[in-house]
């Protein structure tokens, strides 16, 4: 998908910025995202903000509603696949979902269950809820994907945050998250009334850094958070494999 707007086109023939040999630009643009998981308390254990009221209410009207799933294909409920997850009943799962995200103590593996349900908030798409994604939504629905594959490998521990690859998992996905919220709201037009130099200054960086970011978390990823560890290569195999990634000027499926 392409933009017609005036930055468009000044990004088109922009020389492209050797964003790797410029570290500097590339913190500056994932510093907004990171901060609030920097610091005693949030940084390690990776900080994961509780379920708020609204996404509590907001996850009871959709219980019920359908959701087209990729990974496995099919359709489903956020009510099933929460049921599916824990092996609780869904009133128990959500009366338990509030309070701090790292609490597996009342509901085992919180994080994965609680990262369901704001995973599945996008799942559809909908234009209303795609215009309300962040950099913390991304990085939520990469990091589910990791804790699916664990969960299906039966690999995945009762208290997610003691593992010793959650904190540095989503460390390095708010990096890649950053870059692809960046980009994506510059393919989806959101950029096209800012000031162009500014803003082509930080596409041309996130054009440049997120495929080599996305690479290099998906390879650590896939060797096992690098460990490698056979059981958690095997169940990582095809973790983030796909996504959106930038070439030649648009958004593709990596491969």
């Amino acid at each position: 998908m392409r933009s017609s707007s005036p930055l468009a086109a000044r990004l088109r023939f922009a020389p492209r910025p050797n964003a790797v040999a410029r570290p500097g630009a590339a913190r500056k643009l994932v510093w907004k995202a990171h901060k609030p998981h920097c610091g005693p308390g949030k940084a390690d254990p990776f900080f994961i903000e509780p379920l708020s009221d609204e996404e509590i209410a907001d996850l009871r009207q959709r219980a019920r509603l359908p959701v087209v799933k990729s990974d496995p294909v099919g359709i489903s409920t956020v009510e099933q696949d929460l049921v599916a997850a824990s092996g609780l009943p869904f009133e128990y799962i959500v009366e338990h979902l509030t309070g701090p995200v790292d609490d597996p103590v009342s509901l085992p593996e919180k994080p994965y269950l609680v990262g369901l349900v704001r995973s599945s908030r996008f799942a559809n798409a909908a234009t209303a809820e795609a215009s309300r994604m962040s950099v913390d939504s991304i990085r939520n629905a990469f990091v589910t994907v990791v804790m699916s594959c664990f969960k299906r490998a039966g690999l995945l521990p009762v208290h997610p945050h003691s593992a010793p690859w959650f904190t540095p998992l989503n460390h390095k996905l708010v990096v890649v998250a950053s870059l692809t919220y960046i980009w994506l709201g510059f393919v989806a037009g959101h950029a096209r009334d800012l000031p162009i130099e500014p803003v082509l200054d930080k596409i041309m960086v996130a054009y440049e850094l997120l495929p080599v970011a996305r690479e290099q978390v998906t390879k650590w990823v896939h060797d096992g958070f690098g460990t490698g560890d056979l059981r958690y290569k095997r169940a990582l195999a095809m973790a983030l494999s796909s996504g959106a990634t930038v070439r030649e000027g648009r958004a593709d499926s990596a491969g």
